[in-house]
């Protein structure tokens, strides 16, 4: 299955549940970025709160894969970007890990960073007001304007 997303509008929204707040995770995805649009492209976010990402991963618009982690032991999220750059116009596996101790982003499969990072993701669990604001947002993240540009394999 595949989404095609044009860089303005469309999502896919996954309704927040206590399965959607690990404390560890892994978050992956093949990416098509088919150019940048002068706004952090997201592949994947779960909120905290509207301005905070519990857990994320997207482009910014300079190709570099971004993850974002609020972690029990940060007050906001930790920001870690990519060394190497998503090209566009090309398939390109993009993964991150997050253990407890170190945020790895992985790209094609080639470990590209590692960032320390203690704690574990912080829950935002399930009540009846934050099912879709803290759900998934997938393609654009439904609190922030994030509209990825390309498509999701």
């Amino acid at each position: 299955m595949a989404a095609l997303f044009d860089g303005a509008t469309g999502r896919i929204i996954v309704l927040n549940s206590n399965s959607l707040n690990p404390p560890h995770i892994t978050m992956e995805a093949k990416v098509r970025w088919d150019e940048p649009n002068d706004l952090y492209q997201r592949i994947i976010e779960k909120s905290s709160f509207r301005e905070l990402a519990q857990y994320g991963m997207g482009i910014l618009p300079n190709g570099h894969v971004r993850v974002e982690l609020r972690t029990s032991s940060a007050t906001t999220s930790v920001n870690v970007d990519s060394i190497a750059v998503v090209a566009q116009g090309v398939e390109t596996h993009v993964a991150a890990t997050y253990d407890g101790n170190v945020i790895r982003i992985y790209l094609n499969g080639v470990l590209d960073s590692e960032t320390r990072a203690p704690g574990s993701i912080s829950p935002k669990p399930p009540t009846p007001l934050n099912l879709i604001e803290s759900g998934v947002g997938i393609g654009n993240q439904t609190q922030r304007d994030r509209p990825f540009k390309g498509l999701l394999l």
